[in-house]
C-alpha cells in the first residue's frame, strides 16, 4: 500500500507552513540564516502570524514592520496576535493611528501577548508614550501595566514623556506594579527629574549618581515618588557614604513636613526592606550624636522627633555632614520615642544635633536589610 500524500493548500503553505519554517531557521541561525539574508522572506516572516505570536520574535517583527517595512498594515498585523478580535484595528494603518484610537487601545492593552511585543518595541512605545489616549488605556489596564513595568524599553519611553509619566503615576495599578519595581521606579523618578531614563538601570545607580540625586532633590514630583517607594529609599540608605549626593536630598526632605511624614510611613511599612529600632530619647540632645555616626548607623535613615523639655519655644537643629538640614525643629514635649504623630526630621550618618534653648530629642533608626 502506498503512503498517503499530504498536499497543502497554497494559502496554508504561504500563511502557516513556510512562516513556521522561516521562523525556525531564524531562531537556529539568527542573522546568518537565509531567512534573514533574503529580505523578501524576512519581510514575509515579520508580517506573518507566526512571528506575531512568538514571544522571542514578535517585538523584533513589530519594530521591523514599523521602521523597515511599510507600516500600513499595523492594525492587520495586530489582529493576527492570538486573542485579538477588535475589528476597529483593521482600518488603522499606523502605530500612531492605533495609539490615538481609544477603543483599539483598550483592546490592545488587555492582550498580554501583544503588549509584550509593543513594550519591547522602541518605535511602538514612543508612539504610545506620547499619546494621551493610548496612555489612558495603558494606565487602566493591569495587563499593560505589568508589561511596561518589566520592560526597560517601555520604561525608557515612559520616562521621556510627561504624558506617559503622569498617566503611569495616576494609574490604579501604580502601587502594585511600579512603585516597588527597582527598574521601573528608578526610570520613572529620573524622568520626573528631567534626566534620560536610559542612563539608569535601577535605584542603586540613581542613588550613587550626584547628577541624578541633585535633579531628584530639585523636583517635587520626583521626591514624592521616592518618598513613597521602599525600594528607592533602600537604595538611598545603602548609598549613605555618598555624602555629597545625599545633602541636597536630605535638605529637600526636611523642607517639607509632608515628605518627612511620607518617608517615615514608607520606612515603617517596608518591614521586608528595613529593620526598625527605637534608639531612645535625650534631654541633652548632643548625646544622640553617638547614634548618628557612620559606624553606628550604616545603610540607615534616622527619623527624629525634635521637641522641647519645658517650653515650646525651645527646639533642636539637625546637621548632616557639617551642614544644617533642619533648623530649629520643635514639636512635642519630651518625646520618648518617634511616631507618625511627632516625627519632624529625617537624616542619616554622619549627623549631629544641637539644642536651641532646652530641646529634647528622640531617634528611630531604619536600617536597610
Amino acid at each position: 500500500m502506498s503512503n498517503p500524500i499530504f498536499i497543502a493548500r497554497q494559502d496554508t503553505l504561504e500563511q502557516e507552513i513556510l512562516p513556521a519554517h522561516w521562523l525556525s531557521q531564524y531562531k537556529l541561525f539568527g542573522e546568518e540564516s537565509y531567512t534573514f539574508q533574503d529580505k523578501e522572506i524576512w519581510k514575509k516572516l515579520c508580517m506573518s502570524s507566526a512571528a506575531a505570536n512568538d514571544r522571542d520574535m514578535h517585538a523584533e517583527a513589530l519594530e521591523e514592520m514599523l521602521t523597515t517595512f511599510s507600516a500600513e498594515h499595523t492594525g492587520k498585523w495586530m489582529l493576527t496576535v492570538y486573542g485579538m478580535d477588535a475589528a476597529v484595528l483593521e482600518g488603522l494603518a499606523s502605530m500612531a493611528a492605533v495609539a490615538g484610537n481609544g477603543t483599539a487601545m483598550a483592546a490592545v492593552a488587555a492582550n498580554a501577548l501583544l503588549m509584550h511585543a509593543i513594550t519591547n518595541s522602541e518605535t511602538a512605545m514612543r508612539a504610545i508614550a506620547n499619546s494621551q489616549t493610548a496612555m489612558h488605556a495603558i494606565a487602566n489596564s493591569e495587563t499593560a501595566m505589568q508589561r511596561i513595568a518589566n520592560s526597560t524599553t517601555a520604561m525608557d519611553a515612559i520616562g521621556g514623556s510627561k504624558i506617559a509619566r503622569d498617566a503611569v503615576q495616576a494609574s490604579p495599578y501604580y502601587d502594585a506594579k511600579i512603585k516597588e519595581n527597582d527598574m521601573a521606579i528608578a526610570k520613572l523618578v529620573v524622568g520626573f527629574a528631567n534626566l534620560e531614563s536610559a542612563r539608569y538601570s535601577g535605584c542603586a545607580g540613581m542613588a550613587a549618581d550626584s547628577t541624578a540625586m541633585t535633579a531628584v532633590a530639585a523636583s517635587s514630583t520626583a521626591m514624592t515618588a521616592v518618598a513613597a517607594s521602599g525600594v528607592a529609599l533602600k537604595a538611598i540608605a545603602q548609598a549613605y557614604k555618598k555624602t555629597a549626593n545625599m545633602l541636597q536630598f536630605l535638605k529637600a526632605v526636611n523642607a517639607s513636613d509632608t515628605l518627612v511624614k511620607r518617608i517615615y510611613s514608607t520606612l515603617t511599612n517596608a518591614t521586608a526592606l528595613f529593620g526598625a529600632a527605637q534608639l531612645g530619647s535625650q534631654d541633652s540632645v548632643e548625646n544622640a550624636n553617638s547614634w548618628a555616626t557612620t559606624s553606628a548607623a550604616p545603610n540607615a535613615f534616622l527619623a527624629c522627633a525634635c521637641g522641647y523639655y519645658g517650653s515650646s519655644s525651645d527646639s533642636v537643629s539637625v546637621t548632616y555632614n557639617g551642614t544644617v538640614i533642619a533648623q530649629k525643629k520643635t514639636g512635642t514635649k519630651q518625646p520618648g520615642s518617634v511616631a507618625s504623630t511627632n516625627v519632624n526630621a529625617i537624616t542619616m550618618a554622619p549627623s549631629t544635633f544641637t539644642e536651641n534653648g532646652d530641646g529634647y530629642l528622640a531617634v528611630q533608626k531604619f536600617t536597610a536589610k
